[in-house]
């Protein structure tokens, strides 16, 4: 299933390198070239915090709950030692 039609259709930008100017006319560009379809690029003038809001409504719903990790489970896994030593 191609679902590159509707991908192109909701890209929303967010970080603070997306406010340079140009960017999101650029990026239009480039979409157009690799493919047929025109895509909408959203760019909410508050994208810088974009991120940090999203990690917010993430943190607050129950989705967090079922996939968050503690600490213990953390220091636990064997390869985050390998990765990043202990804490």
């Amino acid at each position: 299933m191609d679902v590159r039609k509707e991908m192109t259709q909701s890209i929303f930008l967010s970080g603070g390198l997306t406010l340079i100017p140009g960017f999101r006319k650029r990026l239009e560009l480039e979409i157009e070239k690799l493919t047929p379809v025109k895509p909408r690029v959203h760019a909410s003038p508050y994208r810088y915090h974009a991120a940090y809001l999203g990690a917010c409504v993430h943190a607050l719903g129950d989705a967090f709950r079922e996939t968050k990790i503690t600490l213990a489970e953390w220091t636990q896994s064997s390869r985050n030692a390998d990765l990043f030593g202990t804490l």
